[in-house]
């Protein structure tokens, strides 16, 4: 089988899997931050792009 491969090669690529997914996840959440907030300014302002289309 080929999944027999040495333990000390699976934890370190764990560890950099985990810590690559950790700054995607961060990564996402600042995107997310980002999104919600330009979301409420349309929101608050009916949206400012509708009227930057019509100048």
């Amino acid at each position: 089988m080929q999944s027999a491969r040495p333990s000390w090669q699976r934890s370190r690529f764990s560890v950099s899997h985990s810590r690559r997914m950790r700054a995607v996840k961060s990564r996402l959440h600042t995107f997310d931050i980002f999104a919600t907030r330009t979301i409420k300014l349309c929101n608050d302002a009916e949206c400012v792009r509708p009227s930057r289309l019509e100048a």
